[in-house]
């Protein structure tokens, strides 16, 4: 107090602005730095929390694409009865088609109300039998095996398109999960990844495989061809007469351009007189 006596009035009161001003200043400068600080938390909060939320996402999304791809609704043989619902696409290239096929249609009569088969082709692609033909001659083999319900289509490209207007779920056969499974697996993926690349943003196919009967588990369409391309009856693959002549016609042994051994083709007709001793069995069994 001596020493503020001795300054003149004028002086204290400067002295006394200054100090407030400065006061007031730190006391801004100190806010500021606390709302920023604020501000800056905040941030790096909503951050980590929406990393978080698009990373639980992606996980949860992965693992369904995993469950659908390695964990697909398999349907064993003989197939259980069930209320039919929705509609089921049954997809292939038909090359010919035969009656494993058909068995797979008409176990999908059970399933589906509506059913569609679908004779897909590559538009880049030349056949030597055209969609078109294959498609008439499933036609005829579905109204000889009483299911005219059934439609077909002929689709180019990629099938789950045609799959998601209908609003419907993707069909596979298989004969064995151990032969045809990796193959399965693999097509199964890309029918789910298709939608949600190429959709774009859409939800994954989902696909229903119904195993085969062992009636017709040895039978494919790739031993048709050989058949015909040796100029040998279908019976066993193809029974209905009519639509046997049919493909004879349109699988003619001089459009092919197959070889075999002598070997190779004794291996061949042993392996198809046996499918036709299981079809014969198993027709036996059936009724």
């Amino acid at each position: 107090s001596a020493l503020l006596s001795g300054l003149p009035s004028s002086s204290f009161l400067l002295f006394s602005r200054r100090d407030i001003i400065s006061h007031t200043a730190a006391t801004t400068t100190e806010r500021t730095d606390n709302i920023v600080s604020q501000r800056y938390y905040m941030v790096l909060t909503l951050g980590a929390t929406l990393t978080a939320t698009i990373g639980l996402f992606c996980c949860a999304a992965i693992g369904y694409i995993c469950y659908l791809t390695f964990f697909p609704l398999c349907i064993p043989y003989p197939y259980p009865r069930v209320s039919r619902s929705g509609a089921g696409v049954y997809a292939g290239s038909f090359n010919p088609v035969h009656d494993g096929h058909i068995a797979i249609l008409r176990a999908m009569r059970n399933r589906f109300d509506t059913i569609y088969a679908v004779v897909g082709y590559n538009p880049g692609k030349k056949y030597p039998v055209s969609p078109e033909q294959r498609a008439k001659l499933l036609k005829k083999m579905l109204l000889k095996n009483g299911l005219p319900q059934v439609k077909v289509d002929i689709v180019p490209g990629y099938i789950w398109r045609f799959a998601k207007e209908k609003g419907a779920v993707m069909v596979r056969g298989y004969r064995t999960w151990k032969k045809d499974g990796p193959a399965e697996i693999f097509l199964n993926f890309l029918n789910i990844l298709g939608p949600i690349v190429l959709g774009p943003l859409q939800s994954p196919m989902k696909t229903v495989f119904f195993q085969a009967s062992p009636a017709y588990s040895k039978i494919s369409s790739t031993k048709v061809r050989l058949l015909r391309a040796f100029d040998r009856e279908v019976k066993g693959f193809v029974d209905d007469r009519e639509c046997a002549e049919d493909l004879a016609r349109m699988y003619n042994p001089k459009n092919s351009s197959h070889s075999m051994t002598k070997e190779e083709m004794k291996t061949f007709l042993r392996e198809v007189e046996e499918i036709r001793r299981q079809r014969a069995m198993e027709t036996e069994k059936d009724k």
